[in-house]
This record gives structure tokens, C-alpha cells and sequence, in this order.
């Protein structure tokens, strides 16, 4: 099927690094290799000559997959067990709708849109649907991006304020604004993005460096933040002008991607993660313990995978 990547499919898109004494400093000298990984490659439904493309979004430690199904003027959301099970799932009333991540209790976080074109986010588990709303948020402005085992989940939202605002939502149903981070402005509407957290609290993300973007040398840069610390992730080419993370395992293992692709983050070495023979690869979720996920590019096909890295 020719694929068609559309706009909101692009989540912008450490382990004995996460220590006491985290700084607002780049993590320089990093090394870069390629990974040594083993791809798991699948089609949603490879039986039916329509086939929709599987744009992979989360996965957990059970190997079970999330996304978006694109199927050309529509989208659903989708689910794929570690047998090859799927399940499509858009509730009624809706015109598109995706899941973004999967803990290993079966909690699901995603989106659907509504036939007014209001955008909705919500958990959900088994046949129980909770809408997630944050109470400063105008309304169709709240975007789920990561969940850990606890149901801690952590996004984004608009705020009455007219600014862009991370926040993490306890299991609970409280929510918390997440800090922006030091010297960032305004970009794509956020200044700020939390996109993944793990079962110890840890987020990651990306930011719009103010210093860099007006001296034109960089535009986004990773940054890993915990209990009022942050350090920033950065990838180590001079000619790289964005780097974005997207997930960190319970062992402190990053995935996130810059300008030429996707990588992993581990011991201070960057690794570079590429399907082979695939025009482009990406890479949006690792399970907290490290299996990776994503989808790859072939020609007019596109192939999600689970991927084990080192």
C-alpha cells in the first residue's frame, strides 16, 4: 500500500548517566556506532491487499504493539499481541483515532478525533475508556505522549494562558505542570515537550533552545529532567540541528532521533538504529525493559517492527 505519513504521525518527533548532580549542561564527548540490533518486521494485515501502513507508536515488555492504522482518508487505532493478534479500535461518533503507548498492565494511552474535529485523549483498559482532560487545558488541546507501569502519564497541553504546557497526570487523575526548561522559547507551540517517563519518575523529551535558535546553530534539543533536575541529551555532530527523545527503559536506555534518523543512548554512547535495506527508519517507543519499537520505510510499503538493540 503507498503510505502516506500525515502531519500528526510525527511525534517530534542512561543508565549510570541518571545520577545526583544532573546539570542544564550538554552531554558531550558522547561516542557514536552503529547498533547491533534484531528486528522483528510485520505487516498489520498482510493477507488483505490493502493492507494499512502500521505506523508503531509504543510497545511493552510482552512485545504487544500500538499505533496508528492509516487506510488512506481514515485512520484507527490498533493493537498487535506478540502472536500476531490485531485489534482495531475507534469509537463511535469518531472520524480518526491512535494510540501512542502500552504499559505491561494492559493500559493503553491515546487520541481520537470527533466529527466536529475536537481532538480527545484518554486511557484506556479493556473496554474502559477514561478521558484525560487537563483542567487549564482549552478544550481539544490535551495530548498524551508517554505512560509508565503506574499509569503516570505525561504530555502536553494549550492552556487558557495561550501558551504550550507539559504536564504529568498521576493515576490518580491529578495533574501536575511540568517546569519549562531553562533558556527555552516558544516552538511548534511548545517551548517544553514531555514525551516519555519510566516506572522511577524519569521524563524525557525536547525543547526549543532559545541561545542556539537565535545564534542559528541549532533549533531542538533533547533533555532528560527528574525531581527538579535536568540535564540535556544532545546529539554530538556539529551539523545535527535537532534531537529529539522519545522513550527511556526502567534500566535508563534512550531512544530518540535527530536530524539524519533514529538512535539509542546508553553508557554515554550514542547508536545509530536503521532497518536494513528501508529508505528511512523510525523509532517511537522502548518497553521498560528495552525492547524497541517503530515502523520502517520501503518503497510504497511500511513495516512495523520490534527491535532488540545493543
Amino acid at each position: 500500500m503507498r503510505y502516506s505519513v500525515l502531519p500528526f504521525l510525527h511525534r517530534i518527533c542512561v543508565c549510570a548517566f541518571i545520577v545526583i548532580g544532573w546539570s542544564a549542561v550538554s552531554i558531550a564527548q558522547a561516542q557514536v556506532q552503529q547498533a547491533a540490533c534484531t528486528f522483528n518486521q510485520f505487516l498489520l494485515n498482510p493477507a488483505d491487499p490493502n493492507n494499512p501502513a502500521s505506523y508503531v507508536q509504543g510497545v511493552n515488555d510482552w512485545g504487544t504493539v500500538v499505533g496508528i492504522a492509516n487506510f488512506g482518508t481514515t485512520t484507527k487505532a490498533f493493537t498487535r499481541y506478540p502472536d500476531g493478534g490485531l485489534n482495531y479500535w475507534r469509537p463511535s461518533g469518531a472520524v480518526s483515532s491512535g494510540f501512542v503507548a502500552r504499559n505491561n498492565n494492559g493500559v493503553t494511552a491515546g487520541w481520537y478525533t470527533d466529527s466536529s474535529g475536537q481532538s480527545h485523549a484518554f486511557l484506556l483498559k479493556g473496554s474502559t475508556l477514561t478521558p484525560v482532560v487537563n483542567p487549564k487545558a482549552i478544550p481539544g488541546s490535551t495530548v498524551i505522549r508517554g505512560i509508565n507501569n503506574w499509569s503516570s502519564a505525561v504530555g502536553t497541553y494549550e492552556g487558557t494562558d495561550g501558551k504550550g504546557h507539559s504536564f504529568k497526570r498521576y493515576s490518580n487523575g491529578s495533574f501536575i505542570d511540568l517546569p519549562e526548561y531553562p533558556y527555552a522559547i516558544s516552538h511548534w507551540g511548545h517551548s517544553t515537550t514531555a514525551a516519555a517517563i519510566n516506572d522511577s519518575g524519569v521524563i524525557v523529551g525536547f525543547y526549543a533552545d532559545g541561545t542556539l535558535i537565535r545564534s542559528g546553530t541549532k533549533h531542538v534539543e533533547g533533555f532528560i529532567y527528574r525531581n527538579g533536575q535536568w540535564a540535556t541529551l544532545d546529539y554530538p555532530d556539529p551539523e545535527t540541528t535537532q534531537t529529539s527523545l522519545v522513550g527511556i527503559s526502567n534500566a535508563g536506555v534512550i531512544v530518540g532521533s535527530a536530524d539524519f534518523g533514529p538512535f539509542l543512548y546508553a553508557n554515554g554512547t550514542f547508536k545509530l538504529i536503521q532497518v536494513p535495506n528501508a529508505s528511512y527508519t523510525y523509532v517511537y517507543g522502548i518497553a521498560p525493559g528495552g525492547l524497541i519499537a517503530g515502523y520502517a520505510i520501503f518503497g510504497d510499503d511500511v513495516h512495523g517492527f520490534t527491535a532488540t538493540c545493543k
